[in-house]
């Protein structure tokens, strides 16, 4: 992917170039994130960009990866052997990657983004080393109770807290993150950025209303527990009975895939449900969403919910494709959708997901005037103004030097 291509020559910031000419993003990796927009924003504006992936362990390919971009075009690629080991064994195994790669650059790095604590862990020790000059702590998920198990639960946070307190900078998704932390005394007051996730406006197109399958909903995202997936797809039969062509798209894959097939399959949907499966291309994924009438975010709301905490892309892809949303009002922009009347907040459970779809599918004004909203509030949304202010706020309260 190259955004910069599709929005034209992009000119270096005043406070990129001086202060940052090398840096290495650290991050485990299973479809785009934040980190890899990270990545295509700093290799258009600086020398020498690093990019360490690690796969997490359900991953199809689980060879973790070191990209080197030199004014932009990468130049190396580097796969480590594809170990299968326990999951905590695959996280030390992809600490010691990071180390072992980064400590053998020459020259080093004047910047390190190290998305999670275990990856930051890895920064500061090559900062340690001498290897790495700043530290940005880039918390892209958070939940204090984050497994069942308490002991690891208390590890995670002991990571969590270590990290923003030896970090230079804390860059969180959403200002919830830091109020969490805050109550629990565990970060240092005025060392944290609020760096929400944003698109590539320049990249994604939008289709005239004529143009899209009006009866389409689509779910984009990782099949896993607390998504709610399996909440639009119980729903599907009665949606059906109200609007007989409906149709749901979903794109991705995940632990709960072959059991929602099954579920698929069982209530006689094979017709109304369609597998779109993993899309390695952000763009083709795009202009799948792009076809669609509507985008569904039915987050489920558990006590240890990340979602509660952090700022989910998936309705904000949908929003600047031009979907209205039908979201749970468990992530803070709910409050958002239902503010700017963007589409419609549920709570979780069958019949307010089946009025919902239907409002949107059949109240032709009503879908009109939520996607002009959509697309108006997506002119907010664009990475490279949100990757601007988080740097010029970085360096202001932690890069001097």
């Amino acid at each position: 992917m190259e955004p910069q291509d599709s929005k034209g020559q992009v000119s270096v910031p005043t406070i990129v170039k001086p202060m940052v000419q090398s840096a290495t993003v650290i991050s485990h990796v299973f479809a785009s994130g934040p980190a890899q927009e990270l990545v295509e924003y700093l290799r258009s504006r600086i020398d020498r960009v690093d990019f360490i992936g690690h796969p997490f362990p359900y991953a199809r390919d689980i060879r973790s990866f070191h990209e080197v971009f030199l004014k932009g075009n990468r130049v190396i690629l580097k796969r480590a052997i594809g170990w299968r080991l326990p999951n905590l064994l695959m996280f030390v195994k992809d600490l010691a990657f990071t180390i072992t790669w980064l400590a053998r650059e020459k020259e080093g790095f004047q910047l390190c983004v190290g998305a999670d604590g275990l990856n930051c862990l890895g920064g500061l020790f090559l900062k340690r080393m001498g290897r790495v000059r700043h530290v940005i702590f880039y918390t892209i998920d958070y939940a204090p109770n984050r497994f069942a198990n308490p002991i690891l639960s208390h590890l995670y946070r002991a990571i969590d807290r270590y990290c923003v307190n030896n970090s230079d900078v804390t860059w969180n998704l959403s200002s919830r993150m830091s109020d969490v932390r805050r109550g629990a005394q565990t970060v240092l007051r005025g060392r944290e950025v609020t760096v929400p996730l944003g698109v590539w406006l320049g990249r994604i197109k939008p289709l005239p209303i004529r143009e899209i399958d009006r009866r389409s909903l689509a779910f984009i995202g990782h099949l896993r527990k607390g998504h709610g997936i399996d909440l639009i797809i119980r729903s599907m039969p009665q949606i059906l009975q109200k609007v007989p062509n409906a149709k749901l798209v979903i794109i991705g894959t995940g632990p709960l895939e072959n059991e929602l097939k099954r579920i698929v399959s069982e209530l006689e949907l094979a017709s109304s449900v369609e597998f779109v499966g993993f899309v390695e291309n952000q763009e083709t994924a795009e202009r799948i969403l792009s076809k669609c009438s509507m985008g569904i975010a039915p987050y489920e709301p558990t006590q240890d919910s990340f979602s509660s905490f952090t700022d989910p892309g998936k309705p904000k892809l949908y929003l600047a494709c031009g979907l209205p949303v039908i979201i749970t009002s468990v992530p803070w922009i709910s409050e958002l959708v239902s503010k700017r009347r963007m589409g419609l907040v549920i709570n979780f459970n069958r019949e307010e997901m089946v009025e919902a779809v239907t409002r949107l599918l059949t109240d032709d004004n009503f879908y009109e005037l939520c996607r002009k909203n959509a697309l108006d509030y997506a002119k907010e949304l664009d990475w490279r103004a949100i990757f601007d202010n988080a740097l010029k706020e970085t360096a202001q309260i932690g890069l001097s030097s």
